[in-house]
């Protein structure tokens, strides 16, 4: 996993994050070169997270829209 964070936002926080998106239940085909893209909102602010599936580990870039 490689969490890139253009954010002002904590690790923890994002890892707060990243697992309610793992246990939020999509059970979709996860394949390499696969990206998805969510919203959501944290202390009144509005961010965008891409997740990227590659070989060997899982992407998550954190920006605010």
């Amino acid at each position: 996993m490689k969490i890139n964070n253009k954010t002002n936002l904590s690790y923890k926080a994002l890892g707060e994050v990243i697992d309610e998106y793992i246990n939020s239940g999509y059970d979709d085909t996860l394949y390499a070169g696969k990206t998805m893209v969510f919203d959501f909102f944290y202390r009144d602010k509005y961010y965008r997270c891409h997740v990227r599936y590659l070989k060997k580990y899982v992407e998550y870039t954190f920006v605010e829209a």
